[in-house]
């Protein structure tokens, strides 16, 4: 017996459109331009990294940084956080330290090049995001000084977010 519970719109899958849509709404103007300047690429690598494909994501963010030149921004951070995310896969699937200390540096270079290039008082979330990304990659690294500024940064960027003080408390109970 069929019935209207069985056509539910909720069973079927989102489409690629529709899940780039949602993950994307919380993007500032400046950086849905830019990324919608970089084209179907980016769209692509943007939709593999949140899939878990971090190693497509960052050849192909790769990429598009190289074709950008100095016109690259949010790129950068969008870079840095697949570079990291890979390394995090390799070192939880045992690859050797060589290598994820590979992914690391590369995650370090284009988050502290998006950090270097994000004008002042421009989009304090995302230089927060950025700063938290450096940190937890300090902490992996067991560099607990630069893990600690690092989240000190992140609170300065964002002063009003409760969440960047207990962040950083999380870390100074631990110390």
């Amino acid at each position: 017996c069929d019935s209207i519970l069985d056509t539910s719109p909720h069973d079927r899958l989102p489409t690629e459109d529709e899940t780039y849509q949602a993950l994307s709404g919380g993007w500032d103007e400046d950086q849905y331009d830019e990324y919608e300047d970089l084209g179907p690429g980016f769209r692509k690598a943007y939709l593999d990294f949140n899939a878990g494909r971090f190693d497509e994501a960052a050849a192909a963010y790769a990429g598009l940084v190289e074709e950008a030149g100095d016109d690259a921004l949010f790129v950068l951070y969008e870079l840095g956080r697949a570079r990291a995310a890979s390394g995090g896969a390799l070192a939880a699937g045992g690859a050797p330290a060589e290598k994820v200390e590979a992914e690391r540096r590369e995650a370090v270079d284009a988050l502290t090049r998006f950090l270097e290039r994000l004008p002042s008082g421009r989009t304090p979330p995302l230089r927060a995001a950025a700063w938290n990304e450096l940190a937890q990659i300090h902490l992996e690294r067991r560099d607990r000084e630069a893990a600690e500024d690092a989240l000190m940064r992140a609170q300065e960027a964002v002063p009003d977010e409760p969440a960047a003080y207990l962040n950083l408390g999380r870390f100074l109970l631990v110390e």
